[in-house]
């Protein structure tokens, strides 16, 4: 009776907890209760047929785009979507000043056109193992990575395909993905960036939005449809499944599913945890990477060549410093890490009335409030250095000639030559940094970096050297900065290549005042440190074990449950519905190109539209990608599907599992999505399919490829 009071108390404690649309959902195991959620939301086919490793499925037409975007296949000749940003890197390495394609587009109008964008692969998921009781029995035998390698290595054998274990809440279950891998990916179609990424980083999380985020590649397999290595000789893949394109549009309240490889989220973070980023760790990275970004966007506003160089690192380093700035924001405005604690006051009634939970977990919580109090300094000072010392691109060059040293250690060299095999490798690998390196940048970058560092870190983490150097000019780290930088081989590429014309003494390099630093200023200073203060606690273990206790307390409590992302295979669904993110205000659920006129700024870089597609917007002609409804041409909408990165570039799909639209973004008020979901607030951010299929039908003048998809209306 006790036990039932117990489990009343906890169920209405954790009621909050258990959201609508709330899940990245495994889609090789879906409960009863989940399928009856999907089918009361309004899904119309088989979720049998979401994905089944033994018949031909939704998820056969997935992909993983090496783990870092999702795409889907889109017809009989291999054709994939994903967004415009999962292809930007892509696309800017293909640019040049003479055709710079993230300005003009890229269309390729023959199969010879297409690029083939070499070290690029797609992931078919085939097969899912439960291999939970297997690594369990070997856990304690081995080393983790050990044993990954060697059930990888079997399972790879066993299927014929690439094998990948993944382990969910902590541990408490695993399971082996296997997938077929083709490394033949040739890009086929992308609009400019004025299109795609429409609003830039102004609009960067905002409600509503007009971008046009999507790109076309190309998978190719051998004659035979194997997978291949790029061959000219190549050629399409058939895929087993392709998506119907639905281009008659969607409506309001309407479902919508995505299936992708949401990368990571934190979900099982702790109350500790969370008042770390919160209050230790986020707050540093927001202000060193605004800092960064103003120093490039200086440089690059002056330079066009400079800002197609730094197009790509801008385009990262802004989303990051935008997605924990917003996430602290909304960490405090919803007081998760109170929600937290009280759930964790819950779970230790639970671990407290089970001794065999107790001889597990009694003092865990307390265990970790105590390790996580005694490292706060630590986490910060060692957040410094990483987005001060570790960011510097060019103390990374300085900090990669450690091999050197390894080299001398391990086969007792004393020079390094760079017409010999190993020297050779070296340099190359060195020079491809500097294709991404802007002098002006990265001396500014390095001085104010080493002044924050300086400012904020006690001398005890500043190692020998900068102690010493810092003492000789005076504390004063902008004259210092000079120095290393008027002395070092690495800060500009024709100091390295004039260096290395000729065969060096290793111990010449490492003489160097930019490795002497990065050498100094070590992390190894900061792990030391924690194992002193900490006494062989480990908070990773902690992390893990309460993973494993919350995984345990919420599934006797009878909870569904998700594990945190890990770039494996997740479905999410939800309907289609306008933001409400302050009191007295509405916006509708989706966006029309009215937006584009209404933003358009000629004097503003995010805002322009070039003369092409403005003389289409002013004209306009949708033909029949228009909504049925209003006749206006749809370019965004949004629906409460739990997304995070990962999923960019998968398919949204209603209730038929037909492709409406790409997931592209989110929005302000669910930056904290990483950690917890709100369901009134988190909202998935998608580009309508008729406004790509207008994009390439009218504006492209690319309906070739229309021609391939399978297209209702």
């Amino acid at each position: 009776m006790k036990k039932s009071i117990l489990v009343i108390f906890l169920l209405t404690l954790l009621a909050p907890l258990a959201r609508a649309d709330e899940g990245m959902w495994l889609v090789h195991f879906f409960e009863q209760s989940l399928i009856r959620q999907m089918k009361s939301n309004g899904l119309k086919m088989d979720p049998g047929l979401i994905f089944d490793q033994d018949r031909v499925s939704l998820s056969d037409a997935i992909v993983s785009m090496d783990f870092g975007c999702t795409g889907s296949m889109v017809s009989q000749n291999g054709l994939l979507i994903t967004n415009h940003h999962c292809a930007y890197s892509d696309i800017h390495a293909f640019s040049t000043p003479d055709h710079n394609y993230l300005e003009e587009g890229f269309w390729a109008r023959t199969p010879g056109e297409e690029k083939w964008v070499s070290g690029k692969s797609v992931y078919f998921l085939k097969k899912v193992f439960d291999i939970t009781d297997r690594v369990l029995s070997l856990r304690d035998t081995m080393p983790t990575r050990r044993m990954y390698a060697t059930l990888e290595r079997e399972y790879k054998e066993l299927t014929g395909y690439e094998s990948m274990c993944a382990a969910m809440w902590g541990g408490s279950k695993y399971y082996m993905y296997c997938y077929e891998q083709y490394k033949d990916v040739r890009l086929v179609g992308a609009p400019p960036v004025s299109i795609a990424a429409y609003g830039g980083e102004a609009d960067n999380w905002i409600w509503p939005q007009h971008k046009g985020d999507f790109a076309l590649y190309r998978v190719y397999t051998a004659p035979d449809g194997s997978p291949a290595e790029y061959s000219p000789g190549n050629v399409p893949l058939v895929p087993v499944k392709t998506l119907t394109i639905n281009a008659g549009g969607i409506n309001e309240g309407g479902f919508t599913m995505v299936m992708g490889y949401p990368y990571s989220t934190d979900r099982y973070n702790s109350s500790f945890g969370i008042t770390q980023i919160q209050k230790t760790t986020y707050p540093v990275l927001v202000k060193m990477t605004k800092s960064r970004l103003e120093i490039m966007k200086k440089w690059m506003e002056k330079d066009p060549e400079i800002r197609l160089q730094y197009a790509d690192i801008y385009f990262g380093v802004s989303n990051v410093s935008e997605l924990r700035e917003g996430e602290v924001l909304s960490l405090i405005r919803h007081g998760v890490a109170g929600m937290k604690a009280r759930e964790e006051q819950a779970m230790q009634k639970w671990i407290d009335a089970n001794p065999e939970r107790q001889a597990k977990w009694g003092t865990l919580l307390s265990d970790m409030s105590v390790a996580y109090k005694a490292v706060n300094d630590l986490t910060a000072w060692r957040e410094w250095h990483k987005q001060t010392i570790i960011s510097s691109h060019f103390l990374t060059m300085g900090r990669r000639a450690s091999g050197l040293r390894g080299r001398q250690n391990r086969y007792h060299e004393d020079s390094v030559d760079c017409t010999c095999k190993y020297g050779k490798e070296y340099y190359d690998r060195m020079l491809r940094f500097y294709d991404s390196y802007n002098p002006d940048i990265e001396k500014e970058w390095f001085s104010r970096a080493l002044n924050e560092f300086c400012d904020n870190v006690p001398r005890s983490f500043w190692g020998e050297y900068l102690e010493g150097e810092f003492d000789r000019f005076g504390g004063d780290t902008g004259a210092l900065a000079q120095f290393i930088w008027n002395n070092s081989l690495f800060s500009r590429k024709e100091n390295f290549c004039e260096f290395f014309s000729c065969s060096r003494l290793i111990d010449s390099v490492l003489a160097d005042p930019a490795f002497r630093l990065c050498e100094s200023a070590s992390v190894q200073l900061f792990n030391k440190a924690e194992e002193e203060i900490l006494k062989g606690v480990e908070i990773h273990s902690l992390d893990t074990q309460y993973k494993r206790a919350l995984y345990a307390f919420r599934n006797d409590m009878g909870q569904a449950q998700y594990p945190d992302a890990n770039a494996t295979m997740r479905l999410t669904f939800g309907t289609t519905g306008p933001l409400m993110p302050q009191d007295g205000i509405t916006y509708s659920w989706y966006s029309t190109v009215q937006g584009i006129l209404d933003k358009w700024n000629p004097d503003d870089y995010e805002f322009q539209s070039n003369p092409r597609m403005l003389q289409f917007l002013k004209n306009p002609d949708w033909g029949r990608w228009a909504d049925k409804k209003n006749g206006s041409m749809h370019v965004n909408f949004i629906c409460d599907l739990d997304i995070t990165g990962g999923n960019s570039g998968s398919p949204v799909m209603d209730e038929k599992g037909r492709l409406i639209g790409l997931a592209f973004d989110g929005n302000k008020e669910s930056l904290g999505a990483d950690t917890f979901f709100h369901k009134d607030l988190n909202k998935c951010v998608c580009v309508d399919i008729r406004y790509v299929l207008w994009i390439i039908e009218k504006y492209a003048q690319a309906d070739y490829l229309l021609d391939e998809m399978n297209l209702i209306f």
